[in-house]
């Protein structure tokens, strides 16, 4: 079933990118911006879930307001602002100017994790 799904999606997506690139007044921009698009996407969302996971599991059992959830927590912010760092490095480009704008909000977030590992991008 999963296969079949799967490999219909993969279908479905490479032919709408040939015709994109078919139809496209520049086709080398747009068979750039088909080739690039998958594996961004793909990063985003693998990300986005293993942050999402490692809050659940990290967090899992613990008393919201104790010192061990205050300290898992804050493991846990380090952890997905590197895993954040790493995604905008890999993905490059806007993903770039994303994390710097993230890293001038300082006083807008409450993570101060975040704020140090992204402050590297805004150098």
């Amino acid at each position: 079933m999963w296969r079949r799904a799967a490999t219909a999606a993969l279908s479905l997506g490479a032919g709408a990118g040939a015709v994109a690139v078919a139809t496209s007044e520049d086709p080398a921009a747009t068979l750039k911006v088909c080739a690039h698009l998958p594996p961004r996407l793909l990063r985003d969302s693998v990300t986005a879930a293993t942050i999402a996971f490692d809050y659940k599991w990290s967090l899992w059992g613990l008393e919201p307001g104790t010192p061990a959830w205050q300290s898992a927590k804050h493991h846990a912010h380090l952890r997905s602002a590197n895993r954040l760092q790493e995604l905008c490095f890999r993905n490059g480009g806007i993903y770039i100017r994303l994390g710097q704008h993230i890293a001038q909000l300082v006083r807008n977030l409450p993570l101060l994790g975040l704020f140090l590992v992204m402050r590297v991008i805004r150098l």
